[in-house]
């Protein structure tokens, strides 16, 4: 048995010894930072497929605070969409919810 597979199988007993503490452990890194950019950047990439997903854009969505096409202001970050070309997975803008469920303003913006 090598030192990862003891590493392993210790960790593996102490989760199953274990179950109130690691699920307070998992809360509180879930309600921190760095666990709500980790699934940002995983949903980005896995749900949705965004190919260019990197610190840049996290901080630019983080510190949005209006739409980029209609100029609204975001009431919460539930009201922001991460916009993306489907075929190539590029991002393009951060929008409120009503421009990223109209293509009405993408003739607009044929040149971006």
């Amino acid at each position: 048995m090598t030192i990862y597979e003891s590493s392993r199988r210790a960790k593996k007993k102490w989760v199953e010894d274990h179950p109130e503490q690691r699920q307070q452990i998992l809360t509180k890194y879930n309600n921190s930072e760095a666990g709500y950019k980790a699934r940002w950047f995983y949903r980005m990439r896995k749900r949705y497929g965004i190919n260019n997903v990197d610190e840049e854009l996290y901080e630019r969505y983080k510190n949005a605070t209006h739409c980029e096409v209609c100029n609204s202001q975001f009431k919460s970050n539930m009201h922001k969409c991460v916009d993306h070309d489907h075929t190539t997975g590029e991002f393009r803008w951060i929008l409120c919810r009503a421009c990223n469920t109209s293509d009405a303003w993408k003739k607009y913006f044929d040149d971006k």
